[in-house]
């Protein structure tokens, strides 16, 4: 059970009505967003829970793995990183800290 009140949403990006992400968000501070690797299950672990203790972690789950939506919209890795720029700017992220593990690494 993580230590941070985590909170979850779904979230509808522009310009393509199937990109739909998961986010889950906890901790107070800076912007901090973690791009998980591709074989990783989306979920809040203790090493998020770590870094919630000094940023506000925002953790959204990679278009097309379950719950997130849209993988199909998407035809190159930029296209991933640009879905996840018009998610800063949906939730309004301040210049956030970008931290990524493995395809969420080459994302950041």
């Amino acid at each position: 059970m993580p230590a941070t009140d985590v909170r979850e949403a779904t979230v509808q990006l522009p310009g393509d009505p199937r990109l739909r992400v998961q986010v889950l968000q906890g901790g107070k501070g800076l912007d901090l967003l973690y791009l998980h690797g591709e074989a990783v299950k989306p979920r809040w672990t203790e090493f998020l829970d770590l870094l919630a203790r000094d940023f506000c972690v925002t953790a959204p789950t990679l278009p097309g793995i379950p719950p997130s939506e849209g993988l199909e919209a998407l035809d190159h890795p930029l296209d991933v990183a640009l879905a996840y720029h018009d998610l800063v700017r949906t939730l309004g992220l301040e210049r956030p800290i970008i931290v990524g593990h493995s395809i969420g690494g080459m994302l950041a």
